[in-house]
């Protein structure tokens, strides 16, 4: 399967990713009411942005997103064997 399909797929299980994949929240999202976090999260599942300009490799592993006035990352990055670490953090811990 390719990096694109594979992304996509794990991505629409947040927060819950299978072995051997794991998801890191930082201290920001971490510390978000409930509700912000749900919400950051079906934005992360449904994100669809991708252009030439943010995904020139087309791997669907980067996106921004604003809520609340509050920008935010994510993004995975791939250990061994397979493995993606998904990565949502607040713009400013990038």
């Amino acid at each position: 399967m390719e990096q694109r399909a594979i992304n996509d797929r794990l991505r629409k299980l947040v927060p819950t990713l299978p072995l051997p994949h794991k998801l890191r929240l930082t201290s920001s999202v971490c510390d978000l009411p409930e509700k912000d976090q749900s919400r950051l999260f079906a934005a992360v599942r449904s994100y669809d942005d991708f252009s030439e300009g943010n995904d020139p490799w087309q791997e669907h592993d980067f996106g921004v997103i604003s809520i609340a006035g509050a920008t935010y990352y994510w993004k995975f990055d791939y250990g061994e064997d397979g493995m993606r670490l998904l990565t949502i953090m607040a713009a400013d811990e990038y």
